[in-house]
């Protein structure tokens, strides 16, 4: 299930960024950590449909943090603190 649900974060990202290889490299890779994170603190023993409702948040949580505007690249201010701080935020205020 795990191998399934990190390829999904992959995918993530993917989709995400508008040009992936105008990333800066370092970037990309924390914010493949950042999602692995996510995913990795996901209970493995819940049912299928929560762990795919689960990656579904975090992909939807994504897409509006990057549809207001939170920078993807370095170059426009994005740290992975700052998205991990804001999908806190998030979070919080879906509860």
């Amino acid at each position: 299930m795990l191998d399934r649900l990190s390829r999904e974060y992959y995918i993530i990202e993917i989709k995400l960024a508008k040009d992936v290889n105008n990333a800066h490299p370092s970037l990309k890779m924390k914010k493949y950590y950042l999602m692995e994170a996510y995913v990795d603190k996901m209970d493995i023993n819940q049912s299928i449909d929560s762990l795919q409702k689960q990656v579904y948040d975090l992909q939807k949580n994504l897409r509006k943090l990057q549809g207001n505007g939170l920078p993807l690249y370095l170059s426009q201010g994005a740290t992975v603190e700052l998205w991990e701080r804001k999908l806190k935020q998030l979070e919080i205020q879906n509860k």
